[in-house]
């Protein structure tokens, strides 16, 4: 599977389980040459969005390492931490 396969098949898997939500790639624009596309995750009709940069989980699934995007949706707004 490469990239842009695992972009989809993550965007497919977040609106299944959370078919509320806006679900979108986004380019993300950083300083310093690290700008990324990511998943842009936001509720319906809001102008917020949290977005995810995918290639450090991509890069984890190629190595074989178990991944589960679940800590993300569980984790406090402020602290990170699981609620």
């Amino acid at each position: 599977m490469d990239f842009e396969q695992f972009q989809e098949q993550a965007m497919e898997a977040v609106k299944e389980h959370f078919p509320e939500l806006s679900v979108e790639m986004q380019e993300v624009n950083k300083l310093q040459g690290q700008s990324y596309t990511g998943m842009a995750v936001k509720p319906e009709g809001s102008n917020i969005a949290a977005t995810i940069n995918l290639q450090p989980v991509f890069d984890h699934v190629e190595a074989g390492d178990m991944v589960s995007l679940y800590p993300l949706w569980k984790a406090d707004d402020y602290t990170g931490q699981p609620r």
